[in-house]
C-alpha cells in the first residue's frame, strides 16, 4: 500500500513500528516527516507520529532531530488526570464484577485438571492469571 502512494496515518504508524525489523527507518522517517508537513491531522494521531519520528531518528543517532520530535509529542500529550485515570479503573472494575459472571456462559464439563497459563513476557499472562485468582476459585505458582 505504501509503495502505491497511499498516505494514510495509520498505515504510516505501522510502518513506521516495524521499520527497524527491516532496516527501512529512513523510508519510514520520510513518511512521517511528509505526513506532518501535510498537516491536516488531530493531536491523536500527530502526537504519537512525533514519539515515532523520534524513536526512528534516535536509532539512525541523529539524535539533534530525534529531541525536537520527542519535545513536541510530550508537549501534546494530554497531562494526567487522576480523577479521570480512577474513573476509568472503577468502569473496568464494575465490568468484572460478579453480575458479569453470573451472566457470563458456563462449561458443561466440570473438571478438577489443573490450567496451565503459560505466555511470553508482556502478553498478558500475569494479568489474567491475577484475574482469575482474584475472581475464581484458583490457586497460583508464579515463575
Amino acid at each position: 500500500m505504501l509503495e502505491e502512494g497511499i498516505e494514510d496515518e495509520r498505515l504510516a504508524m505501522v510502518f513506521a513500528k516495524v521499520a527497524r525489523h527491516f532496516g527501512r527507518q529512513e523510508e519510514a522517517v520520510a513518511l512521517l516527516e511528509k505526513l506532518l508537513a501535510r498537516g491536516r491531522m488531530s493531536e491523536t494521531i500527530v502526537e504519537p507520529l512525533h514519539f515515532n519520528l523520534g524513536k526512528l531518528y534516535d536509532e539512525l543517532k541523529q539524535y539533534d532531530k530525534a529531541f525536537p520530535h520527542f519535545e513536541q509529542a510530550n508537549r501534546l500529550r494530554p497531562c494526567y488526570d487522576p480523577d479521570a485515570f480512577l474513573q476509568q479503573m472503577n468502569a473496568r472494575a464494575n465490568f468484572v464484577r460478579q453480575p458479569f459472571f453470573t451472566r457470563a456462559p458456563r462449561a458443561e464439563n466440570a473438571t478438577e485438571r489443573p490450567i496451565f497459563i503459560v505466555g511470553m513476557p508482556r502478553s498478558g499472562q500475569r494479568s489474567l492469571s491475577r484475574f482469575w485468582l482474584a475472581t475464581l476459585r484458583c490457586m497460583a505458582a508464579e515463575s
